[in-house]
């Protein structure tokens, strides 16, 4: 293990300085699939139920996470290894510091677009509705989009944050630590 601080933190330093918000009630929310968001929700319902879900879930929800929630990387990369039954220390900890660019490639600015992620990989809305069956009864679109009106969400909660405004807060925080 030629990095062995990997497994307690950032390998790029300036990370150590990032100021996350750590909101620990949209924690509980992303872990839980409540966060609103439907391609997130029903990739943590997949986790929690069946303790995996595909490559390209994990990093939407760990984007989520860290550049949308403003969450520290390691709070996902804690509940993977409590969840997965494929967790592996190497693999779970590059993969969470490649989705914070905290990693080895580093790209501050790749935030991933939840319902962009879920028009381009579940083109049918077939993974959500398995997922997230409030939301069966919707057409693909809303669905796909996460615009959901009030009357049709049928207990499924509001979204947590609008992307657009945390993104654009995302980057602002960034640029403090940039170098």
């Amino acid at each position: 293990f030629h990095f062995p601080e990997l497994a307690d933190g950032p390998y790029r330093e300036q990370w150590r300085r990032f100021p996350w918000e750590n909101n620990l009630d949209w924690f509980d929310c992303w872990k839980n699939g409540q966060t609103g968001m439907p391609i997130i929700d029903a990739a943590m319902r997949q986790l929690n139920e069946s303790g995996w879900m595909h490559n390209r879930c994990r990093m939407i929800v760990a984007s989520f996470l860290v550049k949308d929630l403003i969450c520290d990387w390691r709070w996902g990369e804690r509940a993977f290894m409590e969840l997965e039954v494929d967790g592996d220390l190497a693999a779970n900890n590059g993969g969470w510091q490649w989705s914070a660019s905290s990693g080895m490639d580093p790209k501050p600015l790749r935030i991933f677009n939840p319902a962009t992620q879920a028009s381009k990989f579940d083109a049918d809305g077939e993974y959500i509705r398995h997922w997230v069956p409030e939301l069966r009864h919707l057409n693909t679109k809303d669905l796909l989009s996460g615009e959901i009106a009030a009357l049709e969400r049928r207990g499924y909660p509001e979204p947590l944050i609008s992307h657009k405004i945390q993104q654009a807060k995302f980057k602002a925080l960034y640029a403090t630590i940039r170098s």
